[in-house]
């Protein structure tokens, strides 16, 4: 009995079966790793955030927080309707008073978030006339519904709007992060 070659190459020639299954861990280990990456857009975009200071640019402290509620002529009448079975909230004025020392000039933007949160903006806070590099005091007043008061945080909102912010070549913002107590 007599053997004879096929001519038609084999599918699988035992030589490339390492090599294959060599090339599909690779593979599969790069989208592995690509998967865990972060999206480059939200990345580029998102804040870097800070606890209390910004090393070498802006420092907050001595956080000081009033409140007092609000009686029904301070603010506007709600004239909407609610969902059935929610009541309207009493409403606080809510006055923080920090102290902000910076190197570079820049609009100051700031929100409190609450515990479940919600963010509440304010206008431009009152300071002191500004001298950079030293310490001034500001105040910022928020009003803020009765189920929001307790731990909230009040973060500075740093932005680069004039591009020279440590020269970085995209806009970027920075947060800078201090927890409050929010009490009645």
């Amino acid at each position: 009995m007599t053997h004879r070659k096929s001519s038609s190459l084999p599918l699988l020639n035992r030589k490339k079966v390492p090599m294959i299954a060599v090339a599909a861990a690779i593979t599969s280990l790069g989208i592995f790793i690509s998967d865990q990456m972060p999206d480059p857009r939200e990345v580029e975009f998102s804040h870097f955030e800070y606890t209390d200071e910004i090393p070498g640019h802006t420092r907050i402290s001595q956080v000081d927080v009033h409140t007092r509620p609000l009686a029904s002529g301070d603010y506007a009448e709600f004239t909407g309707t609610l969902p059935e079975g929610e009541e309207l909230s009493e409403l606080y004025e809510v006055a923080v008073d920090f102290t902000l020392e910076r190197t570079h000039s820049y609009p100051l933007s700031l929100k409190l978030e609450d515990s479940e949160g919600r963010v509440f903006r304010t206008t431009t806070p009152q300071c002191d006339a500004e001298v950079v590099s030293l310490p001034m005091t500001c105040t910022s007043l928020f009003v803020l519904p009765s189920d929001s008061l307790g731990p909230a945080t009040l973060a500075l909102e740093v932005e680069n709007l004039l591009g020279d912010f440590h020269q970085q070549p995209v806009p970027m913002g920075k947060e800078l992060h201090t927890a409050v107590e929010v009490k009645a």
